[in-house]
């Protein structure tokens, strides 16, 4: 397993259309995977994806875009790093290969295609119950169900310690 600080963990949800409840989990969402000493890794400028790169870089944290070419908007400047891809069908099967985990809050239909590809790549996934869309709506015995964002990125921390205790 790599080190925690390579270790990346995908935020997924809306891209529009997300309630202020929806975008203070995100932002915590990106804390706290921050504070853990993971990478914050993004496939969207807006919306959720906005929101925990901000939640990531207000604490300092490493985070990641993986975005189509066909993006108009300019990236911020404050991302680690930037990976650009063909088209959406490439961002998705790159996020499912180079992130270890993920934390779906609400989410639509690019958001599923991105937990099924995950699920299949044996990613770890935390739905944020309560959040709406597919985080609600997922069914799966392969995902980790909680309320709580920080009892999620915990969920994460604690596989992590128990797949590989000398990295940590």
């Amino acid at each position: 397993m790599e080190n925690r600080d390579s270790l990346r963990i995908c935020v997924l949800g809306y891209g529009v259309n997300v309630s202020e409840k929806n975008k203070e989990l995100a932002k915590e969402a990106g804390k706290y995977i921050a504070e853990a000493g993971f990478v914050t890794v993004v496939g969207n400028l807006q919306g959720t994806f906005f929101e925990a790169l901000n939640g990531a870089n207000s604490n300092n944290g490493k985070t990641s875009l993986i975005l189509s070419k066909d993006i108009t908007s300019e990236p911020p400047v404050y991302c680690t790093d930037i990976l650009f891809v063909d088209n959406e069908q490439a961002k998705h099967l790159q996020m499912a290969k180079t992130c270890w985990a993920t934390i779906i809050i609400g989410g639509g239909e690019g958001s599923r295609d991105v937990v099924n590809l995950m699920i299949d790549q044996g990613c770890k996934i935390v739905a944020i119950s309560g959040s709406g869309g597919i985080a609600d709506s997922l069914l799966s015995d392969k995902i980790y169900r909680t309320s709580s964002v920080s009892d999620g990125v915990n969920w994460i921390k604690e596989i992590c310690y128990a797949v590989d205790k000398n990295n940590f």
